[in-house]
C-alpha cells in the first residue's frame, strides 16, 4: 500500500515538473516575440502612438472633441491591437457623442410655462407642487 501511494506522488510530481517547464517554455517563446516586433521598428511607432495618446487627452479635457477622436484614431491606425489605444479613442467618440446630445437639448427641457399649465391643468393633468425656495428667495413674490 505504501509504495503505491509513492508511485501516485511520483506521478503527480513529474507531471507537476512537466506543466512548469512548458509554462516556462510558453512564457520565454512569449518574450521573445514581443522582443522581435519591438526590434522590428516598431519602437518609433510606439513613440508616436503615445504622442497622439497624450494630444487626445489634452484635447479631450479641453473640451475639443472632434481634435480628441482624430487624434485618437490616427493612434488607433498605428496601433490596433492596443488596448489602451481602443479604450482611449472609445473615450472621445462616447465624450463626442454626449457632448453633441447635451448640446442640443432645448433650453426649456424641464420647465413647464405658466400658460401651458394652466392649459392642462384645466384639461385634468393633476400635479404634485413642491416649493423650493429659500427663505430669501420669497421676498421676490
Amino acid at each position: 500500500m505504501h509504495t503505491k501511494c509513492t508511485g501516485v506522488f511520483i506521478k503527480i510530481k513529474h507531471t507537476l515538473y512537466l506543466f512548469i517547464l512548458l509554462l516556462i517554455v510558453t512564457l520565454t517563446a512569449c518574450s521573445q516575440t514581443q522582443a522581435k516586433t519591438l526590434e522590428s521598428g516598431q519602437i518609433a511607432e510606439a513613440g508616436e502612438v503615445n504622442k497622439l495618446l497624450e494630444a487626445s487627452e489634452t484635447a479631450y479635457d479641453a473640451g475639443d472633441f472632434d481634435e480628441a477622436v482624430d487624434l485618437a484614431g490616427q493612434a488607433l491606425q498605428l496601433a490596433p491591437s492596443g488596448f489602451m489605444v481602443r479604450e482611449a479613442y472609445e473615450q472621445a467618440v462616447l465624450g463626442k457623442a454626449g457632448n453633441k446630445y447635451l448640446q442640443n437639448l432645448p433650453q426649456d427641457r424641464y420647465r413647464l410655462s405658466p400658460e401651458d399649465f394652466l392649459l392642462q391643468q384645466a384639461a385634468g393633468v393633476d400635479y404634485f407642487i413642491l416649493d423650493v425656495r429659500e427663505p430669501d428667495e420669497f421676498a421676490g413674490c
